[in-house]
């Protein structure tokens, strides 16, 4: 597969000229949701996401931030929330998140990805997520709102520090994030 960085590309190829400038995640309407398979079964959950993105003249000068904490998982099993949280997983008391920092951005031939390093218990691990933008939707009070969809493939392993037998090695993530100008 051929991919082309994009830096030599002004940010109005990346996204319409209204983008330009900076934007927040609004909280109640973003969310990571995940996949994973534990002995056979799927369990699904998601977890609340913020952040930001900031869009420049460039490439280089766009860059988002995006944090989901770790002790408001769900996966609508209060048990099931207690072990994915608690010691031996994503240990919440001590990581209390999970953030993603987007360092490149490249076109492939479906569109764009995001090069960066998510930060999961205190270690960075160098992912690529696959990346898509949503029309520009205007609210009732004239704000502009911007949708935007990802999705990264973790291994457990960054989730347990450990391999368990019954848990699939790939973790699926797909956050979908709803952007606003900021404040």
């Amino acid at each position: 597969m051929t991919t082309a960085t994009i830096s030599s590309r002004s940010a109005s190829d990346l996204l319409p000229a209204y983008a330009a400038g900076a934007w927040e995640a609004v909280a109640a309407q973003s969310q990571a949701s995940f996949t994973a398979r534990v002995a056979g079964r799927p369990v699904r959950g998601c977890l609340p996401v913020s952040g930001e993105a900031c869009v420049g003249d460039s490439a280089e000068q766009c860059a988002t931030t995006l944090v989901a904490r770790v002790g408001e998982l769900s996966t609508f099993s209060p048990i099931l929330d207690r072990i994915l949280t608690g010691p031996g997983f994503l240990e919440a008391d001590a990581y209390p998140e999970i953030s993603f920092r987007s360092e490149e951005l490249i076109q492939v031939p479906t569109g764009w990805r995001a090069i960066g390093q998510l930060h999961v218990k205190g270690v960075d691990h160098e992912v690529a997520c696959q990346l898509s933008l949503g029309s520009l939707r205007w609210q009732a009070d004239g704000t502009p709102r911007l949708s935007a969809t990802s999705q990264w493939v973790l291994d457990s392993t960054w989730i347990t520090g450990q391999r368990i037998p019954g848990l699939s090695r790939r973790v699926v993530i797909a956050a979908s994030i709803v952007l606003e100008p900021s404040r």
